[in-house]
């Protein structure tokens, strides 16, 4: 059994580390949401310290802008995956929904005018990625723990055994300056990430031992509970122009750029052991843990590097009244930089009842293999007075995960597809934003490849999702 915990750890604990397709939020501020994101040409109020920090040349006023943002993800997975505890004879289940979860965004910028004429400067904090999911998706499977003995109590196990939350924050200073009809803007800073994911691997005794072939079904996978918690620093800046055509027209274009963030962090596993009188009886005493219903637990640390995609862009704003802004956006996501992820874990020791040391955890390597995407982004604004104003928005957004290595830890179900509606009310120095946006429902039905096995980078089934999500925003200007 020492044998066979040697060359399992290695491979089950960091299987799933960071699965969380498309972790990318919509944007920043109400009033930018409520155009579908296409604010790279407008960019003229606060948000434009993340669309395009050149809109901040010709912001004239001091102001305060607090920005809060509640999402509510909607998901449901139907595993066919042919895996006991998941679907299948002994645990069958038709659909399982993740556990309903509202995720609060803020964000805050403080905007200044600069001594030197026609500059402006910004302190900013927003969160460009985030989101995460529970579920309840793995079941012991009937007979797992089978045993006339009254003493016995099954171990305490956690019911959201699929697990994940992921925040990036951006903490930056940004300038911007006009040059005639030119202007130009950079951002820049820390960036401070936080991740925790958790999930469910198996272990197949026969991968060692072949004769456990012959064991009951129910008994030849065991459920081994991972979890990750970790954090780390980055730098991140954003660069961006704007060139106004004539007083109607103006084309903006911006890039943002990360660099790698080094996380570190704590990893724990607790492997679960079947209960059957049978099989306990027939084991020799220092392998009785197998079969008496034991758990194997250890904690250690991690480090590992995460690389955030870069993000490039430009747009189109139009004016063909004065009353009226219309927008287009176009902008790319560098993806492919989720290609793998290695992790290297110290001190990770699992133990037998807390007393048997069985192994030390080294490191592994994660493939993840995402895409780059494309966004198309449109959205019109028109200002009823100088008071009051509707806006709309639309976007599609590619997803970057591939059938190979989708799972349920932030289900990315395929193209995204958003509605947007927006109001804006000012009042003296104050203005607020209100935004409301639907993510359409879409659905992606991943099929079994051939050697589709518990060891695959991916979970089979049918994933479906829906977002709502409500923005609030207060700007003073004094």
């Amino acid at each position: 059994m020492h044998r066979l915990l040697k060359y399992l750890i290695p491979l089950v604990i960091v299987a799933q580390v960071l699965h969380a397709g498309g972790f990318a939020l919509s944007g920043v501020g109400a009033r930018a949401l409520s155009l579908g994101g296409a604010f790279r040409a407008v960019a003229n109020d606060w948000s434009c310290v993340f669309w395009n920090p050149a809109g901040l040349s010709h912001l004239e006023e001091t102001g305060i802008a607090l920005n809060a943002l509640g999402i509510r993800p909607q998901s449901s997975f139907e595993p066919n995956t042919g895996i006991l505890g998941y679907d299948g004879p002994y645990s069958l289940r038709e659909k399982v929904y993740a556990s309903p979860q509202n995720f609060y965004i803020p964000s805050f910028v403080y905007v200044t005018p600069f001594e030197i004429a026609g500059s402006r400067v910004a302190v900013s904090f927003v969160v460009p990625f985030g989101l995460g999911s529970k579920w309840d998706l793995y079941d012991f499977p009937l007979g797992f723990y089978n045993t006339t003995d009254p003493s016995f109590h099954i171990p305490s196990y956690e019911k959201y055994d699929w697990q994940s939350n992921l925040s990036v924050y951006n903490i930056f200073l940004s300038y911007g300056k006009a040059f005639g009809n030119l202007r130009v803007g950079i951002s820049g800073g820390a960036t401070r990430t936080s991740i925790m994911l958790r999930k469910i691997n198996l272990l197949d005794p026969a991968k060692i031992d072949p004769s456990a072939v012959s064991l009951p079904i129910q008994y030849r996978l065991f459920p081994i509970d991972t979890k990750i918690e970790g954090t780390g620093w980055g730098f991140g800046g954003i660069v961006g122009v704007i060139w106004d055509l004539s007083d109607k027209f103006h084309l903006g274009a911006s890039a943002r750029l990360y660099s790698s963030v080094s996380l570190e962090g704590t990893a724990d596993l607790t492997l679960y052991f079947p209960y059957n009188d049978y099989l306990l009886s027939q084991m020799s005493p220092e392998a009785q843990f197998m079969f008496n219903g034991s758990t194997a637990s250890g904690e250690g640390t991690f480090k590992t590097t995460l690389d955030l995609p870069w993000n490039a862009g430009a747009g189109l704003s139009y004016n063909p009244i004065d009353q009226l802004t219309l927008a287009l956006d176009v902008d790319w996501t560098r993806w492919f930089t989720m290609d793998r992820l290695g992790v290297d874990f110290e001190n990770l020791i699992l133990k037998v009842n807390g007393t048997i040391p069985l192994d030390t955890v080294k490191t592994d390597t994660l493939e993840l293999l995402w895409k780059n995407t494309y966004r198309v982004s449109f959205g019109t604004e028109y200002r009823m007075n100088p008071y009051l104003a509707f806006r709309a928005g639309l976007y599609w957004d590619q997803s970057p995960v591939p059938n190979n290595t989708i799972t349920v830890l932030i289900p990315d179900p395929g193209d995204k597809y958003s509605i947007n509606l927006g109001l804006g009310y000012t009042w003296k120095n104050l203005e607020f934003n209100l935004n409301y946006e639907y993510i359409l429902p879409s659905s992606r039905n991943v099929a079994k490849a051939e050697d589709y096995s518990y060891e695959s980078s991916y979970l089979a089934g049918k994933y479906s999702m829906l977002v709502n999500a409500l923005g609030l925003n207060v700007n003073l200007k004094f």
